[in-house]
């Protein structure tokens, strides 16, 4: 925006003195712009900001989600263990090993500004051979394949000989995939387009040098009420154009539609679906 500006002054200033009402046309347009852009940098980071009050004000929803992961990396007492990314989520108060050393990166820098440790996936900040257990949940459906092979290079790098890389992500044409890639993707102003993943995506990692398992996992995200359901769907998947155009209780309508819907009682929900690699360095 800095180079924008600076050779828009360069434009302005080579107009004729006389073409006064262009000048004023032209200074006109400059603003516009900033303004645009400064409203598009404040929409990102309220995305950020709004995913970020979802999972802090309903830490509850993802319990199942997070108590699978864990049950996933097979952790013991003393291991070190990286989450990348963080997305946020503090996963250490789901584990029960005593002594482990605990890393959670952010890959994005939209999080580093509240606080969480920013670095590259292909350039993590550990020596090599130090790591047991390797975190990847439920974001790496943004890295396509030919970057994914560079970042697993990586992973290998910083684990030890008996470690695990363990990667839950969206299975490719389910109800996930659906809701993330067609409905989220139009009523988030930024879009959502994941590649997701399926049994095939098993060689990649295997061509790594890794011993998989795969195994998918069913679970409930299970809210108190319809209005924390709505409140918190609505926040963590960024549905600000769903917002602008309907009323927010409608999300409960394309929730039925879209996803495993559930009500128990007060309480009501839906299912979630994960694929898991579970990813031995030998």
């Amino acid at each position: 925006m800095i180079v924008f500006i600076y050779y828009s002054k360069i434009c302005y200033n080579s107009l004729n003195i006389i073409d006064l009402k262009l000048k004023c046309d032209f200074f006109i347009l400059i603003i516009l712009f900033i303004i645009l852009i400064m409203d598009y940098i404040k929409a990102f980071n309220n995305r950020t900001e709004r995913y970020l009050y979802a999972v802090n004000t309903y830490p509850h929803v993802l319990d199942n989600e997070l108590n699978t992961a864990y049950n996933m990396m097979k952790i013991d007492d003393s291991n070190t263990i990286v989450n990348i990314p963080e997305a946020g989520i503090d996963l250490k108060k789901y584990i029960n090993q005593k002594d482990i050393i605990y890393h959670g990166f952010e890959i994005s820098p939209d999080f580093s500004k509240f606080g969480f440790e920013l670095c590259d996936y292909t350039n993590i900040p550990l020596n090599s051979n130090t790591v047991d257990r390797i975190l990847v949940l439920a974001s790496f459906h943004h890295v396509n394949p030919t970057d994914r092979k560079i970042i697993y290079n990586e992973f290998r790098r910083i684990l030890k000989k008996g470690g695990y890389l363990i990667i839950g992500d969206v299975i490719k044409n389910s109800k996930q995939d659906t809701w993330l890639n067609t409905f989220v993707n139009k009523w988030n102003s930024n879009g959502h387009i994941g590649i997701f993943f399926n049994e095939d995506d098993k060689l990649l990692l295997e061509k790594s040098d890794f011993i998989v398992d795969i195994e998918k996992v069913k679970y409930d995200w299970i809210f108190n009420n319809k209005d924390e359901m709505i409140d918190f769907t609505i926040n963590l998947f960024g549905l600000d154009l769903f917002e602008k155009y309907h009323n927010k209780n409608d999300i409960i309508i394309y929730i039925q539609k879209y996803l495993d819907y559930f009500e128990n009682g007060n309480k009501c929900g839906f299912s979630w679906e994960l694929i898991y690699f579970i990813a031995l360095y030998p």
